[in-house]
């Protein structure tokens, strides 16, 4: 953000009190991560793993400010199974008369 940014938003009342509060939560958290290696000191923050989690930065009123697991996880098993499918669909040896086309394309002469 630019100097003044915040001043502008407060002025037009485009600011809600959560966004010092993230603001500060933000600040606190890449502190904690510079010094600690850890971006929260009570853990609530868990180390990376095999499950995908993300943190929630919406207001704790919404359910946010928390970590949330399996990040995407329906959207992840959908793409896996869809690019499988799409794979089996695939023919394992070039379609000739495709495979032509391509060459006259690109001015190949094979």
């Amino acid at each position: 953000m630019y100097e003044g940014d915040w001043e502008t938003a407060i002025s037009r009342n485009l600011t809600d009190p959560f966004d010092f509060q993230l603001g500060d939560w933000y600040g606190e958290t890449w502190t904690n991560f510079a010094k600690y290696s850890r971006p929260t000191l009570d853990d609530s923050w868990p180390a990376m793993s095999k499950t995908v989690s993300h943190f929630n930065i919406g207001k704790p009123s919404d359910g946010g400010m928390r970590v949330v697991p399996d990040y995407r996880e329906t959207d992840r098993i959908v793409f896996a199974n869809a690019i499988d499918q799409l794979l089996k669909m695939m023919p394992s040896q070039p379609i000739r008369e495709q495979d032509m086309k391509l060459k006259g394309a690109w001015g190949a002469n094979r």
